[in-house]
């Protein structure tokens, strides 16, 4: 995926290479909660593990990029920075 080359600064660093969610993950994952709203997390689990493996935006390449763990860790700081103040 992306060359095995760091999306953000474009440096190839094989094998320290981090794959990053554009859309964060746990907001996809609230997005599939909030479909299937009608299943509880608790007592539905099979089904929703079921559901989940069909559920296209779980398995959606063009969500990723390819990042060094330099750039990951940055990304994810403001990512989390933004997630708290909101």
């Amino acid at each position: 995926r992306d060359n095995y080359t760091c999306q953000e600064c474009d440096i190839k660093k094989s094998g320290h290479l981090n794959a990053h969610h554009k859309k964060p993950f746990m907001y996809i994952l609230q997005d599939f909660l909030q479909e299937y709203s009608q299943f509880s997390p608790v007592e539905d689990k099979e089904t929703l593990l079921r559901l989940a493996t069909t559920y296209k935006p779980f398995w959606d390449i063009e969500n990723g990029i390819t990042l060094c763990e330099d750039c990951h860790n940055l990304i994810r700081k403001e990512v989390f920075k933004y997630v708290c103040l909101t």
